[in-house]
């Protein structure tokens, strides 16, 4: 019988290059927490120095507790060791039902649904569902059960990002899991191709996880360990061992010549848009719509000419067939839309057979690997290579840890500072010490906290520090200015004076800053047009009209046109490169948002 393999998580150690910190680690609060059996639990690994007292302190439980969970630790803790320790008192944010409906949408669950499926179906991030729905379980849903939606994430997910996101959880919950393993069901996979993998029988699967409605790719379902174990490793012969089923990749399209249109002044362009899906229409979406007429107005004043058809792709594979293979679309010079993954999947062959450009206006598109497809969102390649160009080698870099952390942003900046050297510090409150400040350098402070309240604590920290040193004239010629992770810009709270006192920096996808002339007037004009300030939404509409219009009636082609530079309709910037011949044109510029000592809010 089949040895199951379980994969730890390892979380990477905090304290890499030159730590200033000589003392045993303070214990921080992982940001794993999965769900098992209706209870949440957080998925610690342990560091060198800790101790079950200095772990139930930072969790807030008691030593009894942690070795209920984890028996193996009675002995004593090790490095290295994961643990799963009651998430004792994480309930979701209480907020009044005002702010509620202004900031999310609630999905009621249906038959059949599954977090993979609820995080395309918004193309909202998996990681911001388990943020704001703390009772949210991958490996269970329940019918009727309320997800909350946010609104300002919406668009914000991939298919990549959702499939690394769930397998991110799926090791998480691996590595505590004591009864079953868990799988993460990829394209392609059936129960028979899972039946043979594990050694089991499909009975047997359905039974563990109830699946009346079949396997869908992106569920995760669980594999008991202990049926697992009935025959040991020797008495399986190598025709047994099993190797896993290969995967349905999205289909890869040889390479092709967009057509150049033979008018440069006219084109007829093709909007599809997820209007309206089972009754419910999408604001959203009607504002990128206004965004983009607004856009078609500018060209026009160019002397440009352009018939605009709208069509409702409803999030539906079928609809958007459906509208590719009427007469009315004969003609097309331009497809801009689809929105989703699989809606963009059902367009691209005929986009393909035609040599028609077309337009993903919201996600990055990097997983699909098309010649004639384009993804305005930036690819996360790009976002390392932004980051590191943040740093020198010369900076005084200090990675700065609160109580509750950003990891995903953590990972990021490690991977950014990659053969720099850096120091690490946890923040418990009280002032910042003066030693992580130097004299006549530029000092780089990467606050790496989540939680608002706490990001406002560090940022107060490091500006009462930094005046004490300027008072005593210690700083001399030293510069100074805090990176953080652009969710910043969603704080409201925080005290925005330090951000520009203290030259705040961030990587961002998007950048529209009021106070920015360009901004501001097209802000004027929008709201003249429509009575209500733009979104996110609006802003890339705008910029998908005035890039890929002049594009489509350009002597030089659609091709020729977006990678003759980087184009700056607005504040943010796209720059369009192909991975290799054949592939998808994807954005790889990404926006550095900074905070000027003048009250100005700059882009590059």
């Amino acid at each position: 019988m089949k040895k199951l393999l379980i994969t730890v998580l390892a979380l990477a150690s905090l304290t890499v290059g030159i730590d200033t910190m000589a003392q045993s680690p303070d214990v921080r609060r992982s940001e794993s927490i999965v769900r098992i059996e209706g209870d949440s639990y957080y998925v610690h690994t342990v560091e060198a120095g800790q101790t079950l007292y200095s772990l139930a302190k930072a969790y807030e439980v008691s030593t009894a507790a942690i070795v209920h969970y984890n028996p193996l630790v009675a002995g004593g803790l090790k490095a290295g060791q994961v643990l799963k320790i009651p998430a004792v008192g994480v309930t979701a944010p209480k907020m009044s039902a005002r702010k509620m409906n202004r900031l999310f949408d609630e999905h009621e669950v249906k038959q059949g649904e599954t977090v993979y499926s609820i995080s395309r179906m918004y193309a909202v991030p998996v990681a911001t569902l388990l943020e704001d729905n703390v009772a949210l379980d991958p490996t269970h849903l329940a019918i009727g059960q309320k997800v909350l939606i946010r609104k300002d994430q919406k668009g914000d997910g991939n298919e990549r990002q959702t499939m690394a996101q769930l397998n991110e959880y799926k090791e998480a919950l691996n590595s505590v899991s004591t009864d079953y393993v868990y799988h993460l069901v990829a394209h392609g996979e059936t129960l028979y191709s899972l039946s043979k993998l594990y050694g089991i029988s499909q009975e047997q699967l359905i039974e563990w996880n109830a699946l009346t409605d079949g396997l869908k790719a992106g569920t995760m379902i669980r594999v008991g360990i202990v049926e697992q174990a009935q025959l040991p490793p020797s008495e399986q012969t190598d025709s047994e061992i099993q190797t896993p089923t290969e995967v349905e990749q999205p289909p890869v399209f040889e390479n092709v010549e967009i057509t150049i249109n033979e008018s440069t002044n006219h084109a007829n362009i093709a909007l599809m848009l997820p209007l309206r899906a089972e009754g419910a229409a999408n604001a959203s979406f009607l504002e990128f719509y206004q965004g983009f007429l607004l856009g078609m107005e500018d060209l026009k004043a160019e002397g440009l000419s352009f018939t605009i058809d709208l069509y409702n792709s409803a999030r539906s594979e079928s609809a958007v067939e459906q509208i590719v293979g009427s007469a009315e679309f004969e003609g097309t010079d331009l497809i801009v839309g689809p929105v989703y993954d699989n809606e963009l999947q059902a367009v691209l062959p005929y986009a393909v057979e035609n040599r028609i450009a077309v337009v993903s206006p919201l996600a990055a598109a990097d997983s699909l690997h098309a010649p004639v497809l384009f993804g305005m969102a930036p690819i996360e390649s790009g976002k390392a290579d932004k980051m590191r160009s943040m740093f020198t080698d010369e900076d005084n870099i200090v990675l700065v840890y609160g109580k509750s952390n950003d990891t995903e942003f953590e990972g990021e900046i490690k991977t950014a500072l990659e053969g720099k050297q850096y120091h690490t510090y946890n923040y418990i409150g009280g002032d910042i010490p003066s030693n992580l400040f130097k004299s006549e350098s530029h000092n780089v402070y990467v606050v790496m906290a989540r939680n608002e309240l706490e990001v406002d604590k560090i940022m107060a920290a490091l500006s009462s520090t930094h005046n004490n040193l300027v008072s005593r004239s210690q700083l001399h010629s030293a510069t100074i200015n805090v990176i953080g992770s652009s969710r910043w810009n969603r704080f409201n709270n925080i005290d925005r004076n330090l951000f520009f006192k203290m030259g705040v920096s961030y990587v961002t996808s998007y950048l529209a800053k009021r106070g920015n002339e360009v901004i501001d007037r097209f802000d004027g004009r929008y709201v003249e047009a429509y009575q209500s300030l733009p979104s996110m939404y609006s802003y890339r509409g705008y910029d998908a009209a005035v890039i890929f219009g002049h594009a489509v009636v350009s002597q030089m082609g659609v091709v020729g046109y977006v990678q003759s530079n980087t184009h700056q309709p607005l504040q943010t910037a796209y720059k369009f490169m192909q991975a290799q011949v054949g592939d998808t044109y994807a954005n790889n510029e990404w926006m550095i948002v900074r905070y000027n000592s003048d009250y100005t809010i700059s882009g590059e």
